[in-house]
């Protein structure tokens, strides 16, 4: 009865159903459940409470720990979050799940070195590689200044890529050393190969852009590549930036306007659009 509620969005009903439940039987999908209830109902710490009480009355459990943990995250308490985290591992060295969230955690938190021991663990415990493993360590070395191994991992991730969106994200991120290492050419043929396995790739083709502005001064070609990025499923503010800064520097100021407009609309906080559009109203004055 529980379920049906909840699919009918009926919380109340569902949590008394829930709580009478667990009257009768103390079960641990019941709880699970319940704390779902609580967090459906925008109460996170009524769902903690819940999971507080699962991991007392089932405390080798991994899933009201994971549970937890998640909504810590929800509530962006990262540190009591990967606490949690932490003392599923004590019991369960091998939950790939956990270990993923941990390595996700710390590179969100810029700990690049730590992270990228979790992947690495996780590749270790699972036996087997994919793509997606080895980009995320890829990434970790990049963002760690360690660029030979980054490369060597990104080329162990195109072997294993399975489609062309994964292939396009590894060129992408190799276009990011490239650009860091200095070598333009390499950074041009890598996004070049990033928007031809994913023609629909807006961050390629606005950094693309990017490149053929400054190493070539093409300000037509940037402009097309600039348009392409904004797609209409675009919601990147830096191409209509970019695009009104090219159309300022060839004198078109109503297509400036035009673009700042639309990138402050995406992200009303950039400060350089601010700073553009400030610039462009002591222009009109």
């Amino acid at each position: 009865m529980s379920k049906c509620y909840i699919r009918l969005k009926m919380y109340r009903d569902a949590e008394r159903q829930l709580k009478s439940s667990l009257e009768d039987q103390d079960m641990l999908l019941t709880r699970q459940y319940l704390a779902k209830v609580y967090l459906q109902m925008d109460q996170p710490k009524m769902a903690l409470r819940v999971y507080d009480a699962a991991i007392q009355a089932h405390p080798y459990a991994s899933a009201p720990h994971v549970s937890k943990a998640r909504v810590y995250e929800l509530l962006n308490d990262f540190e009591n979050s990967n606490r949690v985290f932490k003392e599923v591992l004590q019991h369960d060295e091998c939950n790939i799940e956990v270990m993923s969230c941990l390595a996700a955690n710390y590179f969100q938190r810029d700990q690049f070195d730590i992270a990228e021991r979790y992947f690495r663990r996780i590749l270790q415990v699972n036996g087997k590689e994919s793509c997606e493993l080895w980009n995320n360590i890829g990434l970790c070395g990049f963002f760690s200044q360690q660029f030979q191994t980054s490369i060597s991992c990104f080329e162990r991730a195109l072997s294993l890529a399975t489609n062309d969106a994964e292939t396009a994200d590894i060129w992408f991120n190799i276009s990011h050393i490239a650009i860091h290492v200095g070598d333009f050419s390499l950074c041009r043929e890598s996004l070049a190969l990033a928007t031809t396995y994913n023609p629909s790739h807006g961050e390629a083709w606005n950094n693309l852009a990017v490149v053929e502005y400054i190493a070539t001064k093409n300000e037509n070609l940037a402009k097309t590549y600039f348009k392409t990025s904004t797609g209409p499923k675009s919601n990147n503010h830096e191409p209509f930036y970019n695009l009104a800064v090219v159309e300022l520097a060839q004198g078109n100021i109503e297509l400036c306007v035009e673009n700042i407009d639309k990138s402050l609309g995406l992200t009303p906080n950039h400060e350089l659009s601010q700073k553009l559009k400030n610039q462009l109203e002591e222009l009109l004055i």
